[in-house]
């Protein structure tokens, strides 16, 4: 009974075992230790590979696997075989229909009977491979997101020890922004690095204290300096936030917004110049009418005291000063873009060194003054008259800077410029490919770091009083960016200046430049001819006439077009100019003219206005612009105006 029963449970136990190796949810296969041939494999291994259990019994342990992988998993085994122990391990297997399956393999070596058999227990990691893999790639997409980023994104946590902050995140726009990479920033320290000052340092350190305590950081402005030197203004924003390993960790993004500072700053330079803009063309018409008046009256004064040389001084001084004050409307008109600019191609190289050796005489003798052209032609599309004031602000400016100085010296270059990406990214408004580059230096005062913003401000001085205006670099700024360049300027206080000046090249034939003829002061005179003389301001009708009396001619006034009209129909045939005000209320001058050249056609017109003429003055009917003046006007320019008039009518 014994023997029969321990038969049994021995039928029993193999059934078992074999079941449970079937049933097992991972593929089993064994094989011979020495030979690495399979003896045995479970219904799993079956599904496993797809190749039958017929095939798999018998088969090398090789032949599992991909063909150019065979010898390397082939020496595996070997190794295993030499060591005998457990084995784990990753290996790819080849289904019989062609792709391959990762796989974690259990091994282990067993001796039955004196013989040993390799058991491997397989289990199919696919699911696993994939989820690592898409971990992977979601990984290795955000640091492609953080890298490729237009802002600057870094993540920092505070250390105990120099420098303070270590750095586990600092991508590649936080490198361009700031010319450090993220091992100079760990090794250096970012506050210690990017501000130069030690109160800038500070500052920065009780920042990152504020955050650390729970504080952010929302768009704070925050002005860095960069390895290479270069002031930068970055927006930053921070937070606060805990990682896996439960320390606190701050988020920052930094955001560079230096040129858009520096366009916002231009914007407001021009709405600034636009402002006064509106504000000059309001006044301008009637300070000039004033300004007519009195140098009228001051003409008519200086008649009578020939006598009385002191007086005469006087007068002359008066009409200077008349003189100036109109000259300083010329340019409030020019700097608010409301006077006339007649662009045309003029060679920089040439009409610099004729205006530079007409300026040395306001140059002292003890101030060395340095000229370096190039010798390359250098075309611009300018208005004469414009770059010759550019030219005498910028040397009177320096020669300004240099009172008081030790070996004063100016130096002015003019030379060829292709601006790079950084020029043009922080010069946006520009167009041109190439420019010609007006540099004036000085070893003067300089200009203070809190005055730097302010130089190109309208009437913005540091001279005293009397000495300076406020519209030089004002102006100079309005006229370089009407003719599409733009101004840069460096300065140290106590070390001098420099100023560039970028002009747009183009390529057309240069303008002769007109060369200055002086002649002797003349005044030509009437013979009695009648003169219609109309200006709304009694004033200047009276000034002016007196003015033209005394010059030998007769006059009838007009303050308005109707009263015009009328005298000139009774009085046509005898009115031999008329001198009309473009700007009248009711009917204007240009309109007034329209009606009077309809009753007599060849009547000489002569037009004034406080505005520039080419400006206000739209060409009607037979009106010829030419026949023009501004006021207000010197008294031998009208007269020698009224004389040509007369001759050609």
């Amino acid at each position: 009974m014994s023997l029969h029963q321990s038969s049994e449970h021995n039928i029993v136990g193999a059934e078992l075992v074999e079941a449970l190796f079937d049933a097992h949810i991972d593929a089993i296969i064994i094989a011979e230790a020495e030979t690495g041939l399979f003896i045995a494999a479970n219904k799993q291994a079956e599904k496993l590979t797809g190749i039958p259990l017929s095939e798999l019994v018998g088969m090398h342990q090789s032949q599992l696997h991909p063909p150019e992988l065979a010898e390397h998993y082939r020496q595996k085994y070997l190794e295993f075989m030499h060591q005998d122990r457990l084995i784990q391990d990753d290996i790819i297997i080849r289904h019989r229909n062609g792709h391959d399956i990762p796989v974690s393999i259990s091994g282990s070596l067993v001796t039955i009977g004196g013989k040993k058999y390799v058991q491997g227990i397989f289990h199919d990691i696919s699911g696993r491979k994939r989820n690592e893999q898409a971990l992977r790639n979601h990984i290795e997409f955000q640091h492609t997101l953080i890298a490729s980023a237009g802002e600057g994104i870094c993540l920092w946590r505070k250390t105990e020890t120099f420098p303070y902050t270590e750095f586990s995140i600092w991508n590649r726009r936080a490198e361009e922004i700031t010319g450090y990479t993220l091992e100079e920033i760990n090794t250096h320290g970012w506050y210690q690095s990017v501000y130069i000052d030690p109160e800038q340092q500070e500052r920065a350190h009780q920042r990152m204290l504020n955050i650390l305590a729970g504080g952010s950081l929302r768009g704070a402005e925050i002005e860095i300096t960069t390895k290479s030197g270069q002031l930068r203004t970055l927006r930053i924003s921070s937070n606060l936030i805990s990682g896996s390993d439960e320390q606190q960790w701050v988020l920052a993004i930094l955001d560079d917004v230096s040129e858009q500072k520096k366009l916002e700053a231009e914007l407001r330079q021009m709405q600034k110049i636009e402002a006064l803009g509106t504000l000059v063309g309001g006044i301008a018409h009637d300070f000039n009418n004033l300004l007519s008046g009195i140098l009228g009256c001051i003409y008519l004064a200086r008649t009578e005291v020939t006598e009385l040389p002191e007086v005469a001084t006087d007068l002359e001084m008066a009409e200077q000063l008349g003189l100036r004050a109109a000259d300083l409307v010329a340019q409030l008109l020019t700097f608010a873009r409301k006077g006339h600019v007649n662009k045309q191609p003029l060679e920089l190289n040439a009409f610099l060194r004729q205006v530079v050796a007409s300026r040395l005489l306001a140059i002292p003798e003890n101030i060395t003054l340095q000229r370096e052209y190039c010798d390359t032609p250098l075309l611009i599309l300018g208005d004469t008259t414009q770059m010759q004031q550019i030219t005498m602000n910028l040397l009177g400016n320096a020669r300004d800077a240099l009172q008081g100085c030790c070996n004063p010296e100016i130096t002015i270059r003019l030379q060829p410029f292709i601006p790079d990406r950084h020029f043009m990214q922080t010069h946006q408004e520009l167009r041109a490919e190439a420019f010609a580059k007006l540099s004036v230096e000085d070893n003067g005062c300089g200009i203070e770091a809190s005055h730097i913003e302010r130089i190109f401000d309208p009437f913005f001085t540091t001279k005293e009083v009397g000495k300076g205006t406020g519209l030089g670099l004002s102006t100079l700024y309005s006229i370089v960016h009407g003719h599409g360049g733009t101004v840069e300027v460096e300065s140290i206080s106590g070390h001098g200046s420099r100023f560039h000046v970028y002009l747009p090249l183009i390529d057309h034939h240069p303008l002769e430049m007109p060369q200055t003829q002086f002649r002797p002061h003349s005044t030509p005179r009437g013979n009695g001819e009648l003169i219609l003389l109309v200006d709304d301001e009694e004033s200047v009708c009276h000034a002016t006439g007196n003015v033209l009396k005394r010059l030998g001619y007769r006059i009838i006034t007009a303050t308005d077009s109707e009263q015009a009209l009328t005298l000139f129909r009774s009085r046509a045939g005898e009115v031999a100019l008329i001198i009309l005000d473009v700007v009248m209320p009711g009917i204007s001058g240009p309109e007034t003219a329209h009606r009077i050249q309809q009753l007599k056609p060849n009547v000489p017109i002569l037009f004034a206005t406080g505005y520039d003429i080419r400006n206000t003055l739209p060409v009607i009917g037979r009106v010829n612009v030419g026949n023009a003046l501004s006021k207000p006007f010197r008294i031998d320019v009208l007269a020698k105006k009224i004389s040509e008039m007369l001759i050609q009518s």
